[in-house]
């Protein structure tokens, strides 16, 4: 019952159920599962510290028991065990919790041969492992954990040899290390640590003294990046120096100037504007050109910017000491009077977040898409990610949140976040019936390491629905089969319903009948799924030639089903269907009955 509950993703009652079978340890094995499934349970709800505890409890009960229960996976919880370590920074436990995982899934058969443990599981085991050895300087040991993930090729690969190629770079090898990050730069299809790359090329030709090549990564980065990649002030600036150095002042203001064209944060702004007036004042002796620039920059009037920060903090403190309503107050105030100010997107973010915590979720997406508007930026990300969740749990804007969803996809700056978005846009697009996008990003979930078995049941049967509705039987029938393996619910129920009707389609009679007794069956929890198996069953049996057991099966549903009106209506329908073929086979009979009889007389006459 617990792990059906977890199923369904209700943690609380199945962690009650869990529980139960603790207070009476009957079965040691049992015992080890309910420990290993509370671990389980605790880490999807983020109690890092309680599920430590009970994977702990799991790994103590097997090791007496002396066997592992099937129904879990050693290495599993070893995998969960190095996250929950990590979690906690705690670098020096999770390491072994990392390797202990990536020993299991090499010794098991059954493990390397599943897609999902024996590629992207046991991959991001290795870089794990990676990070922790590059955590102790142990340089030579992450450099052979991200080389296996490397070499696996499976996700997550490219910021392995990114991380190798900083460590290249820490050892003493620059050479190696351009040539990692310009295979990375330059990716096809393009990586995802490509700008990071770029950025990492140019810190590194600089470092080399090679400052021509050092500019042409990071013009690289400026002029294909600008609009989806957040360092583009950082090699804004870096371009602006390298300039500076060489007393080219024209094309070092240009870089320094576009930086208030992307968002800067505080921190670039000023270290720009340090720039610019050290050019205009310092080297050209032009300070009225850099009063005029100021007047150009939003916020940056001199007799204002002191008076902004400090609005500004006002509100930042409110926030910081959780006095929501206050910091919502001042914000307000804030924007009102600096409409343009330094901390203008800081301030929309902010109050969104302030709102968001107070549920009022209709104004905490108004200046999240405040946020939005203005492009990419610092909290870009997060307010696309905040602004989809309202949109889709709150108002019932599916539109809205597919579309933020979408956005989201493409600029997430973790794989962790650019899964969220792949959920949430599966989600918009199966409700928004756009099937090719439910069959992209279904496949893209269920690949996914970081899937949970609630979520990859949920994605194979959106795809299975999908496939169903286009005719893709086999398609449909893999991901059906999948839902049915890995769940006991609602969709499961479904799911048998939808598989045996494929096989009545495909005329595979004998077959989608034994399904369909099955599924009557095992659907028991589920009445609208048993009524919708019985009118499948009638449909065979009619097509049997069963007429009198089809009409048992729509006078069941009529009998035990009245609640539901399209339900009755199908059933009716049906039954009436059936009633007319009996009626047209009793017109036959008689004929041929009289037919018979008046051969035997003309016979008896003779």
């Amino acid at each position: 019952r617990g792990l059906q509950l977890v199923n369904d993703k209700r943690y609380d009652p199945a962690i009650v159920s869990f529980n139960k079978s603790l207070q009476y340890p009957i079965d040691q094995s049992i015992e080890a599962l309910s420990h290993f499934w509370k671990g389980e349970v605790a880490h999807r709800n983020r109690n890092i510290d309680l599920s430590q505890v009970e994977i702990t409890k799991f790994f103590n009960i097997i090791e007496s028991i002396g066997f592992l229960p099937t129904e879990s996976q050693k290495e599993l919880a070893h995998y969960t065990q190095g996250y929950n370590y990590l979690k906690k920074e705690d670098f020096k436990s999770a390491l072994p919790q990392f390797e202990n995982a990536i020993k299991g899934i090499i010794r098991s058969s059954q493990a390397l041969e599943d897609e999902q443990i024996g590629k992207r599981i046991l991959s991001d085991a290795y870089i794990r492992s990676g990070d922790c050895y590059f955590k102790f300087n142990n340089y030579s040991g992450a450099i052979a954990q991200y080389n296996e993930a490397i070499n696996r090729r499976n996700q997550g690969y490219q910021y392995a040899m990114f991380q190798k190629a900083i460590i290249e770079g820490l050892t003493g090898k620059p050479d190696q290390k351009i040539k990692t990050l310009g295979q990375l730069a330059h990716a096809k299809p393009q990586s995802e640590f490509a700008d990071d790359a770029l950025l990492e090329l140019g810190i590194t030709y600089q470092e080399l003294g090679q400052l021509e090549k050092a500019k042409e990564p990071l013009i690289e980065l400026v002029q294909y990046f600008s609009k989806t990649s957040k360092l583009i002030n950082q090699a804004l600036l870096r371009l602006g120096l390298l300039y500076y150095n060489e007393n080219n002042y024209n094309q070092a203001l240009e870089y320094y100037k576009n930086v208030f064209e992307h968002n800067p944060t505080p921190s670039e702004s000023q270290e720009a504007l340090a720039a610019i007036e050290e050019i205009y004042v310092d080297e050209m002796g032009q300070p009225d050109e850099y009063i005029a620039f100021l007047e150009t920059v939003p916020g940056f009037k001199i007799s204002n910017f002191s008076r902004d920060s400090l609005n500004y903090r006002t509100a930042e403190n409110y926030y910081e000491d959780g006095k929501y309503e206050q910091a919502i107050r001042s914000f307000t105030s804030y924007l009102s009077k600096f409409p343009q100010g330094v901390y203008v997107l800081q301030a929309y973010y902010r109050r969104g977040e302030c709102h968001s915590l107070l549920k009022n979720y209709p104004s905490a997406l108004a200046d999240y898409e405040s946020v939005i508007k203005r492009g990419n930026s610092d909290f870009y990300e997060q307010s696309l990610f905040k602004a989809a969740l309202i949109a889709y749990n709150d108002r019932f804007e599916f539109d809205k949140a597919y579309e933020y969803y979408t956005e989201l996809e493409n600029v997430a700056s973790s794989e962790d976040m650019r899964f969220e978005a792949q959920v949430g846009a599966l989600q918009c697009a199966y409700r928004l019936e756009k099937p090719s996008e439910v069959l992209r990003l279904g496949d893209q979930v269920v690949r996914n390491p970081r899937v949970t078995d609630v979520q990859r049941t949920t994605a194979h049967f959106f795809i299975g629905k999908v496939a169903f509705d286009q005719r893709q039987w086999d398609k449909s029938l893999t991901s059906l089969n999948e839902v049915i393996k890995l769940s006991d619910n609602e969709q499961t129920a479904e799911a048998r319903y939808l598989i045996a009707s494929i096989y009545f389609i495909k005329k595979e009679i004998e077959l989608a009948e034994s399904l369909t007794t099955a599924a009557i069956q095992k659907n028991s929890n589920y009445h609208f799924w048993i009524a919708k198996c019985l009118i499948l069953d009638s449909d065979i049996k009619v097509a049997k030639g069963d007429l009198l057991n089809a009409k048992a099966a729509l006078e069941a549903v009529i009998e035990n089903f009245s609640e539901d009106k399209d339900l009755l209506d199908e059933a009716n329908k049906k039954l009436d269907e059936i009633k007319k073929k009996e009626q047209q086979q009793n017109r036959i009979e008689p004929n041929k009955l009289n037919n018979q009889l008046q051969l035997d007389n003309q016979g008896n006459q003779n």
